[in-house]
């Protein structure tokens, strides 16, 4: 098994499990504890987890974030509880903003109820998705590729978002901290989703609870700027005090 491979393992299960062990992951990948290890020490190093005695946890602070084809496989459940409450408020007509996070993706798989959309993105996993639908008018903002988050970035990508305005945004984040911050480990993507918070009529923070007071480096918004915080676990009071009066929370 390639070292790519056996990383794509340990992060996986990692996400999934919130720790792991060197001894598990050397009998189900089948290599020596000591190779494990050394896959540990260079997550590690890459911000992606911390090494304990035995094994390794999350890191708090998240400096990097899993490649989209693996994020996109985890906590299936919690995303697909995100995308069905995201679809009560989406209106026939509107023009919505997606991100390129795994649950945006797992919003638009869920579009195909729709008569008529237009939805304007730069992920190339939901432009994917999107082009199987008639009922979608796609718009694919171009820029620089980022090979891991399968999305397009970069400052063409800021200019073409500039020419729009959407009825509504869905967002997302590497984590939100106890002040209520949204950051990203991404200084472009975090320039993308910024955007498209303040060209948005309503805005709306899709929230898994895994990224619950977890930080990174740069700042996207506060939770007090959305319409609504749609979540598949109940959100901390300390974190629901923040918002504004009006906004709606779904997180049950």
């Amino acid at each position: 098994m390639l070292a790519e491979e056996r990383k794509d393992i340990i992060l996986k299960e990692l996400y999934e499990e919130g720790k792991i062990l060197v001894q598990d992951l050397s009998h189900d990948t089948n290599v020596s504890a000591e190779t494990i290890r050394r896959d540990l020490k260079e997550l590690e190093n890459e911000g992606l987890l911390k090494r304990v005695h035995g094994g390794a946890i999350l890191a708090k602070k998240i400096n990097g974030e899993l490649p989209i084809n693996i994020r996109k496989t985890i906590y299936k459940e919690s995303k697909e509880i995100i995308a069905y409450k995201a679809l009560k408020y989406i209106n026939e007509g509107d023009t919505i903003f997606l991100d390129s996070s795994s649950t945006s993706m797992q919003i638009a798989e869920s579009l195909e109820q729709f008569n008529h959309l237009k939805v304007i993105t730069n992920s190339f996993f939901i432009a994917e998705t999107l082009t199987k639908m008639n009922n979608i008018q796609l718009i694919l903002l171009g820029g620089n590729f980022n090979e891991k988050n399968y999305s397009f970035i970069g400052q063409s990508a800021q200019d073409a978002l500039s020419q729009y305005y959407a009825d509504a945004c869905f967002i997302s984040s590497t984590g939100v901290n106890q002040k209520g911050w949204l950051a990203d480990s991404s200084e472009s993507e975090a320039h993308i989703r910024k955007l498209m918070l303040e060209h948005s009529d309503k805005k709306y923070f899709v929230l898994d609870d895994t990224k619950i007071y977890r930080s990174s480096t740069y700042i996207i918004g506060n939770l007090n700027q959305f319409t609504g915080i749609l979540s598949n676990k109940k959100l901390p009071t300390e974190l629901t005090t923040l918002l504004n009066n009006d906004a709606i929370i779904l997180d049950d």
